[in-house]
């Protein structure tokens, strides 16, 4: 029987010896940063450009520090360098990029692969962005529709008791997909969803007002080069206080970014559209063949808060009368964690409305608002 224990024991004590080597085994050994001054870091490379690299250690967190008081950085994990001016191909082969385990020789970045060949070096100064071959290899798999999706919705409430009444809710929903969403790759597509809907009841000397304006934007930009695309898009819109009971527009054509990085989006575009107008009077109603003209500007601040605007112009060509303009604009600012407060306006002219109707309509609206 003692023979019996003296085996158990020593068969547990090897199981716990060598699960403890394989935990040890398995642990990727940590980066290491050296400052000027001589103070060591060591934690994890989460990725670097041409001024900085972001190192996030247990003690100090994710810090991002500038190059010129990096003196030696080491690392045995595998990293991917991209040089400014080279843009890869979605579902391609890289070239031009440089990989492997990382090191940093006075303003040189080093990188070694498993061969025994030369490190191959690249001036800091030409680093556009550097990453873990993990999440390099991860971020280029094809994304699903669902994926990638970003952006918010609101509500907001009006209410009024005076000698006139009021009662009204806006609800505003805005979303964009960009595949990829990172710059360092060539982009494959946009889409955006943009819906905002006003519903509100004015009551006066015992008669009431209803107002209803309800806007929809679907659109797909195909990129055809580094900036330049072709989309497709479906536009309607209704306004009781135009008399407009229901505008369907359908169209395309170029664009062109002007700014596409991770924060900021601007872009400037044009196209031809089909129009159907139903209106409060009939014998106004049109189909309309123009253009489409605009711009589109949105911006994510460093502190949460992001801001959007488009304008866009609708001339007609079989009829000149029949032209439209719409500008739309919001402001949010975080307040806890993904809720905040929205801020929004928006403009409709058209041209030519039923009698009794106004050519302008100014909505403005300020709710709350929930990101994703």
């Amino acid at each position: 029987m003692l023979l019996v224990h003296a085996q158990l024991i020593l068969l547990a004590s090897f199981i716990s010896c060598y699960g403890q080597t394989a935990d040890q085994a398995k642990k990727p050994e940590p980066d290491v940063l050296i400052f000027a001054n001589g103070d060591k870091l060591t934690g994890k490379i989460q990725s670097a450009d041409s001024a900085a690299v972001t190192f996030e250690s247990e003690v100090a967190g994710s810090v991002k520090i500038p190059w010129a008081k990096v003196r030696e950085l080491q690392s045995a994990s595998t990293f991917v360098a991209i040089p400014k001016g080279v843009v890869l191909v979605r579902h391609s082969e890289p070239t031009g990029t440089l990989r492997g385990k990382l090191a940093i020789n006075k303003q040189d970045l080093q990188l070694r692969g498993d061969t025994a060949a030369p490190a191959q070096a690249l001036p800091l100064e030409k680093v556009e962005t550097l990453i873990p071959e993990s999440t390099f290899n991860e971020e280029r798999k094809p994304l699903k529709f669902s994926d990638n999706w970003h952006g918010r919705g609101a509500f907001g409430v009006e209410l009024t008791r005076s000698t006139q009444d009021t009662l009204g809710f806006n609800t505003a929903f805005t979303a964009v997909r960009k595949d990829p969403s990172h710059t360092w790759e060539f982009a494959k597509s946009r889409d955006t969803l943009d819906l905002n809907y006003i519903q509100s009841k004015i009551t006066s000397g015992g008669q009431s007002i209803n107002i209803s304006i309800l806007t929809g934007l679907v659109e797909r930009d195909y990129m055809v080069k580094p900036r330049f695309y072709v989309s497709g898009i479906a536009y309607f819109e209704r306004n009781s206080t135009q008399g407009l009971d229901l505008r369907t527009n359908y169209g395309g054509g170029p664009g062109y970014f002007l700014i596409w990085n991770e924060a900021t989006l601007f872009d400037v575009f044009a196209g031809v559209r089909y129009s159907n107008q139903q209106l409060a009077d009939s014998s106004y109603n049109r189909n309309i063949f123009g253009g489409r003209f605009g711009e589109s500007l949105s911006h994510r601040f460093k502190n949460g808060a992001s801001f959007s605007e488009r304008a866009t112009i609708y001339p007609a060509f079989n009829y000149a009368k029949g032209y439209f303009a719409s500008f739309t604009t919001s402001l949010s600012f975080p307040v806890y964690k993904k809720l905040g407060v929205q801020i929004s306006a928006s403009d409709n002219y058209f041209n030519e409305p039923p009698p009794g109707f106004k050519k302008n309509s100014l909505q403005s609206s300020l709710g709350l608002s929930l990101s994703f």
